[in-house]
């Protein structure tokens, strides 16, 4: 399953969610965004995750990490991020 970290930015405002890439290259949401600083995006975005039973907890682990990673770069360097897609590349 090949799941993809969204994430949009402005110089105020991170947002961050989950999609999943389906077989024809379209995508299917599987969180909302979530807004940083305004909320506990990395929080809710954790729970939102353990909410989902079929995301292994490996792939929870990067998706949550690859988000640690974001939002800190986005914090220390104050930088316009037009728009990021990571892609996750995990074996079920």
């Amino acid at each position: 399953m090949k799941l993809k970290l969204k994430v949009v930015s402005s110089n105020q405002l991170l947002a961050i969610a989950v999609d999943q890439e389906m077989k024809n290259k379209w995508f299917m949401p599987v969180t909302c965004y979530y807004f940083w600083p305004t909320t506990d995006a990395w929080n809710l975005l954790k729970t939102e995750l353990e909410s989902k039973r079929w995301i292994s907890a490996i792939q929870r682990k990067v998706l949550l990490d690859e988000a640690t990673y974001v939002i800190n770069h986005w914090q220390s360097n104050s930088i316009l991020l037009v728009f990021i897609s990571l892609a996750l590349c995990t074996s079920s």
